[in-house]
């Protein structure tokens, strides 16, 4: 094992796009989104990550998501073309490039209730995420997450 095998994972949060929320309409209903994004640094494929992960979603999503049909959290491994550098360069490479080969994982929401996680490798599903999570994820009335 290298010296740089043991560094922590971080994950912070970052702004691709000046627009985080949209609404649409169906079935002349109104309907709205919210998406956020999360970069991971130092990802390590294993299920300590993984429980990393569920722990940091299980901290961070508030109360606010019931304010939307649906709500999403992206998470993204860094690399060479996914980091905050080259996103704030071009936020489109997260559609060319970052979504087929550093997508990691996808949390879902609807009107204010879980349906998964999908956890995505190579722009592939390898597992739906809807087997059972060893905990319940709940909106917490604070907004502690770090910008």
């Amino acid at each position: 094992m290298g010296c740089g095998d043991n560094k922590p994972v971080v994950i912070q949060q970052f702004y691709p796009f000046n627009k985080m929320t949209d609404t649409s309409y169906d079935n002349n209903q109104m309907r709205t989104l919210k998406e956020e994004y999360f970069l991971i640094s130092n990802f390590k494929d294993n299920n300590s990550t993984i429980l990393y992960i569920d722990s940091f979603v299980a901290k961070h999503v508030n109360a606010d998501l019931i304010k939307f049909n649906t709500f999403r959290m992206y998470f993204f491994k860094e690399s060479k073309l996914t980091n905050l550098i080259k996103i704030e360069e071009n936020p489109r490479e997260l559609d060319r490039y970052s979504n087929d080969h550093d997508l990691v994982f996808d949390y879902s929401w609807e009107e204010g209730k879980f349906q998964g996680r999908v956890r995505i490798k190579d722009g592939e599903r390898i597992y739906p995420g809807q087997k059972k999570l060893k905990f319940t994820i709940q909106p917490v009335v604070s907004d502690s997450i770090q910008k």
